[in-house]
């Protein structure tokens, strides 16, 4: 990890001696999911039956850090390219219900993954004194090839009466993730070349899954006191999904070569 931010911050030196304004940014994504409404299509897993459930939560994952390089062309145009490799922990919470039932559950889970980062984009920036100010649309691209989760569960009725209690783990492989941003940022200068900044990103997402899903489910029933244990391996083709995502991130930028008025 160490070796390729050093090649990456060297690669982005040595193009700026040609560039007359380059930046180098480091993005600091504090809360990788603060709220999601999903809407899953399980059309290819193995017993999905085109089942069609909607499913609204919230997460917290831990701190990651992308690094970004910009270009500004002579009309503000901003033209980026970020990289980052993620390790994520995120604690999440859910609620679930599917299209044929009236019962509905719930789920906390705590997830582990890793995760390669890739975004471009392209948008206007504005400069006034000491703050900057950029609006952008962002592609990002996203290769999940390990992710684990432990979780718990409770299967309600109609009347929140609690069914089922349960917990498991989980573990999936190769998501392909594709998205279309929204950005906004504002930067303030606080030393010489260095800009700090808030950016507020709002979009969607698609996440395309091909592997092996191994599920480990514990599950008691309240009604009957009994206990069951099983172990599925689903196996995805193209399988998607769709989310809508709300990422507020810190950031720090340095400009290598300020950008003159009117130039």
């Amino acid at each position: 990890m160490k070796k390729i931010i050093l090649i990456l911050i060297s690669f982005f030196t040595y193009i700026s001696v040609f560039a007359q304004q380059s930046e180098i940014g480091f993005s600091i994504w504090m809360f990788q999911a603060s709220h999601r409404s999903i809407t899953i299509i399980q059309s290819n897993s193995s017993n999905s039956n085109n089942i069609l459930r909607q499913s609204n939560g919230s997460g917290f994952g831990n701190i990651n850090i992308p690094i970004q390089y910009n270009y500004v062309l002579k009309n503000n145009l901003n033209l980026i390219v970020q990289y980052g490799f993620f390790f994520d922990n995120e604690k999440s919470d859910s609620k679930t219900t599917a299209n044929f039932s009236s019962n509905y559950e719930t789920y906390i889970s705590k997830l582990k993954s890793r995760t390669h980062h890739f975004a471009f984009g392209i948008g206007k920036r504005f400069s006034a004194e000491k703050f900057i100010l950029e609006t952008a649309l962002m592609l990002p691209i996203e290769y999940n090839y390990y992710n684990k989760t432990n979780y718990t569960h409770d299967y309600f009725n109609a009347s929140s009466n609690v069914l089922t209690t349960g917990f498991g783990h989980s573990y999936l492989q190769n998501t392909l993730s594709l998205g279309l941003y929204l950005s906004q940022s504002v930067y303030y200068k606080v030393y010489p070349h260095f800009y700090l900044g808030l950016n507020l990103m709002a979009g969607y997402y698609t996440d395309i899954k091909n592997g092996t899903w191994d599920i480990l489910n514990v599950t008691k029933d309240n009604t009957t006191g009994n206990t069951s244990i099983s172990t599925q391996s689903l196996h995805y083709h193209n399988d998607m999904s769709f989310s809508n995502n709300f990422i507020p991130m810190l950031s720090l930028k340095y400009i290598l070569k300020k950008k003159e008025a009117g130039k």
